[in-house]
C-alpha cells in the first residue's frame, strides 16, 4: 500500500505544481470577459477541450498508462481503479466547471486554469 502511494503521488507531482498555480491565478487575476457572451466563448472552446481530453483519456486506458508512466519513473503501477476514478472524477469537476463559468462563478475558474496549465 505505502509503495503504491508513494508511486500515485510521484506521478502526480506535476499536477500537484498545476493545481498550485492555477489556485494563483483565480486568486490574484480578474476575469477579463464579465460580459455573458465572452463567458458563453470561453466555456464552449473549454468544452471543446474537455471532449479532446475525454479521448485522451480513453487512449490512456486502452494503452495501459497506469502500468507504464509509473514503470518509467522507477515506480509501482497504479491501480486501474485508481487510474479510472481519478479522471473521470476530474472529468466531472471539468464540466461543473464549463457550468459555473457561464453563470460567472469566480470559482469555477480554478478547475478551467488547472485544465489549461495541465494540458501543457
Amino acid at each position: 500500500m505505502y509503495e503504491n502511494l508513494r508511486s500515485v503521488l510521484t506521478g502526480t507531482a506535476g499536477l500537484s505544481v498545476a493545481a498550485a498555480t492555477a489556485l494563483l491565478l483565480t486568486i490574484l487575476r480578474r476575469p477579463v470577459d464579465d460580459d455573458l457572451t465572452g463567458r458563453q466563448r470561453t466555456a464552449r472552446l473549454f468544452l471543446i477541450g474537455l471532449a479532446a481530453q475525454s479521448l485522451h483519456f480513453m487512449e490512456e486506458f486502452v494503452t495501459r498508462f497506469e502500468d507504464r508512466f509509473p514503470a518509467l519513473l522507477g515506480l509501482p503501477a497504479w491501480s486501474e481503479d485508481f487510474f479510472v476514478v481519478f479522471n473521470l472524477t476530474w472529468l466531472c469537476v471539468w464540466i461543473l466547471s464549463a457550468i459555473g463559468l457561464q453563470r460567472g462563478y469566480r470559482l469555477a475558474l480554478f478547475p478551467v486554469w488547472f485544465f489549461a496549465i495541465a494540458a501543457m
